[in-house]
């Protein structure tokens, strides 16, 4: 924030003495002079505000929040169990052990028939205040997951002051962030109410008695970086304090480190045989669908006992009980595994699980397991799909803004229609791929901008507009992209000034130069006039994504939601003037371009234009943003549904907002205030109608700042073209969570098991078009333990 207002400062006062220079040496001391004065209030009045209204809302206490955040615990994890059939004993419960023992704990010996919620109040009263640095491992399928559900809504149940917060690991890439990063953003973004705390979220929760952070699927992390994930979750949580970790066994690694001792490592053991056929019984009785499986509960012996072996791993029994509901199957499943050892009755079952999809679920499901795969992703959050997207498909939506902001260069007063129109593209271009590198992108996003402009220029403009702007915005367009990473921020204050700089210059001298060859092409452009619009364009949308989002961070859903009591937000002036003022610029750099064109009274008229059209509507919705995006510390569950939804919201408001201030602005200037107009000395073509190009322009801008829906749709309608995902993802994927497929964790889905993703990968590398089958992509084996 500091950075930034050094930038605007020193960006006001070179412009500043600019224009006063010209002037004095132009038309004299007494024009200058009336300059001097006007450019003069208006600095001070931008610093006041932007020095008075920058406070932020002060952070919550727990004890604020506890309420909250408790409410949003059960929000969270009740639906998904009951969703996952817990809450109709439909569920053999696991059995946990003490390392080197058999003897299941209290909380582990549970009864097929058995109460969720009895089972839940066991594992509560295993888990005292005094000793919750427990380590649980499990073989893959053995019901991790399950067990920390319990956990968590068994505590909630025992005592509602106690706060158990589970999180998933399988979103932290120990290679790219700490730990503590990971945690914090996690934290945030799973548990609303958590966000209220402020930056010291982690530490007042770690340190509060009543919180307890259960981490599950470390194991999903890989062995090779166990170690130094481990060092770093000591290092945020030390071992004096309450921590549950769930993983499966490590070969390389010991994860005794993580505990005060080895009693405090746990086992999930398998359960018995015989409670799998009680469990079966059980099914049989109650449900009709299953009532096919009383032909392996009649007896003890030869293929019926193996099935009861086999079916140990709740991941085999949930998917047999998917798969095989006939008498006929289940018979056809006890005669395979009277013919096969049991590993290969474990293969056979789990192919004629997926085999039993319907082939619109399989096929898109196969290639979302396939990306995660090379993206090294385990979890699907809608606001990451960009990151399967390429960086130019990206770009070139980025370009697509280009067709409103143009069409409004074509309208509007000459001066900065230009500059504005590149800015837009900047904006967009920074807010969607923001701390992404740019690959091959420069070369699609120019020729998107190219053939935007000849469609639009050639129907609306005479050919020497045409071809003028078909040289100066490509080139633009160009040079943005390949100075992408000099607009961010930790640059040096030199390279980002050369690297804006250059943006102009180059397509303000290849203008410059074709109007020298032929007079007709840009006959009213002056290189000066060209430099300086494209310039300022850039650098105020650089300015202002600086100022207003985390550029170095990826996107992440809005948190702007209806509220019924507005005032828990505070006044929302600070946040508005605080945009204002940096939106103003756009007013700042219109004014210093028409000085150039026109002189001062052209130059002061631009700076009234822009500054009402354009810039007031920017402040208006960037600081309505700023404002509603605070923590939402009530009953709000942050579900992959609601969030997505909240964005979307946000993102029509954005659009819808900047449209309907922008035709107000323009309605109030071409009316009551069309006095301030006339030292343009030509007609006005902008009308009110013309805010809806603002909107789907500027608006589009603030979008891709504060929110990921705009990504999010370049991304689905990406994989749609190419055949890979349906248009309505969301409905996919809650699809897949009731086939057992999936499952939610938060905001975000994960495969159920690891076992489901990779043979589902492997089917999508069989299968993908144009990719014969090689010795290397053979068929996953199926982890030993299951």
């Amino acid at each position: 924030m500091r950075r930034s207002k050094r930038f605007l400062s020193v960006g006001l006062t070179v412009a500043a003495v600019a224009a006063v220079a010209y002037i004095l040496s132009a038309d004299g001391l007494e024009r200058a002079d009336q300059l001097a004065s006007v450019l003069a209030l208006l600095v001070t009045l931008g610093a006041a505000l932007f020095g008075l209204f920058t406070r932020e809302a002060p952070p919550q206490s727990i004890s604020q929040v506890r309420d909250s955040l408790g409410d949003q615990i059960d929000a969270l994890h009740g639906p998904t169990a009951s969703d996952e059939g817990i809450y109709q004993h439909y569920f053999l419960p696991p059995q946990l052990c003490r390392a080197g023992s058999t003897t299941p704990l209290p909380a582990g010996a549970g009864d097929p028939a058995g109460s969720a919620e009895q089972y839940q109040a066991a594992l509560a009263a295993a888990t005292p205040r005094s000793g919750r640095r427990v380590v649980v491992l499990g073989a893959s399928g053995s019901g991790k997951t399950t067990l920390a559900l319990m956990l968590t809504l068994g505590l909630r149940r025992a005592d509602r002051r106690e706060l158990p917060l589970l999180v998933s690991v399988n979103s932290w890439n120990v290679e790219d962030e700490s730990f503590r990063s990971w945690l914090d953003r996690q934290l945030a973004l799973t548990y609303r109410a958590a966000d209220a705390l402020g930056d010291d979220r982690v530490n007042q929760l770690v340190y509060c008695d009543d919180v307890l952070i259960i981490l599950d699927g470390l194991d999903r992390l890989g062995e090779t970086r166990l170690e130094h994930a481990m060092a770093q979750i000591n290092a945020t949580i030390p071992l004096d304090r309450p921590l549950v970790v769930l993983s499966r066994p490590a070969r390389r690694a010991d994860l005794g480190a993580l505990t005060t001792g080895p009693e405090r490592v746990l086992h999930l053991r398998p359960s018995p045989g015989s409670a799998v056929r009680g469990y079966l019984r059980f099914m049989a009785a109650r449900l009709p669908a299953a009532a096919g499986w009383d032909a392996v509960t009649r007896r003890k012996r030869g293929a019926e006992r193996a099935v009861h072996e086999l079916l140990r791993s709740p991941l085999l029994l949930d998917v047999a009980l998917r798969t095989y509901r006939t008498r006929e199957q289940v018979e056809e499943f006890l005669e395979q595994v009277r013919r096969r050892s049991a590993r290969e009755a474990g293969d056979r079952l789990l192919d004629d699980y997926l085999a039993a999809l319907d082939a619109d679920l399989r096929t898109p499901l196969s290639y979302v397991a396939y990306r995660l795969g090379q993206l090294k992703a385990r979890s699907v959050a809608w606001w990451r799909a960009p990151d399967g997207v390429p960086s130019r498909v990206l770009a070139v939506g980025a370009a697509a803004s280009l067709l409103p902001a143009y069409q409004l260069a074509l309208v509007m007063p000459p001066g900065l229609t230009r500059g504005l129109a590149i800015g837009t593209f900047t904006g967009v271009l920074l807010g969607l791929l923001r701390a992404r590198r740019l690959r091959r992108a420069a070369g699609p996003a120019a020729l998107t901008a190219f053939l935007i402009v000849v469609a639009v220029g050639a129907l609306q403009m005479g050919p020497g507009v045409a071809v003028a702007d078909a040289v100066q915005i490509p080139v633009a367009v160009l040079l943005v992209v390949l100075a992408k990473d000099t607009l961010m921020p930790g640059v040096p204050a030199g390279r980002t000034a050369l690297a804006v700089a250059g943006v102009g210059a180059v397509p303000a001298a290849a203008v410059a130069v074709l109007h020298e060859l032929w007079p007709w092409v840009g006959p009213d452009r002056h290189f000066a006039g060209m430099w300086i619009a494209v310039s300022s364009g850039v650098a105020v949308a650089t300015f202002s994504a600086r100022l207003l989002v985390r550029l170095d961070q990826p996107a992440r859903p809005s948190r702007v939601t209806l509220r019924s009591r507005g005032s828990r937000l505070g006044n929302p002036l600070p946040h508005v003037a605080v945009a204002i003022t940096s939106a103003t610029a756009v007013g700042a750099a219109g004014g210093v371009v028409g000085l150039l064109r026109g002189g001062p009274a052209y130059g002061v008229t631009l700076a009234v234009f822009f500054g009402l059209v354009a810039g007031i509507p920017i402040g208006v919705v960037a600081g309505l943003l700023r404002w509603l995006n605070q923590p939402a510390i009530r009953h709000v569950g942050a579900t992959p549904v609601h969030t997505l939804r909240c964005d979307w919201l946000a993102t029509a408001g954005c659009l819808v907002t900047v449209g309907l201030v922008s035709s107000g602005s323009i309605a109030l200037v071409v009316g009551p205030l069309r006095r301030l107009l006339e030292p343009l000395g030509q007609p006005v073509l902008v009308r009110p109608l013309h805010g809806l190009l603002f909107g789907a322009s500027i608006g589009l801008i603030v979008a891709c700042y504060y929110n990921a829906a705009p990504g999010f749709l370049i991304a689905v309608c990406w994989f749609r073209l190419r055949g890979r995902l349906p248009v309505r993802l969301m409905a996919f994927l809650r699809a897949a969570e009731t086939a057992g497929l999936l499952r939610r964790v938060g905001a975000v889905y994960e495969f159920r098991h690891e076992e489901i993703r990779a043979r589902l990968a492997w089917q999508h590398e069989q299968h993908e078009p144009g990719r014969p089958p090689t010795p290397e992509r053979t068929r996953p084996a199926r982890v030993g333990s299951l």
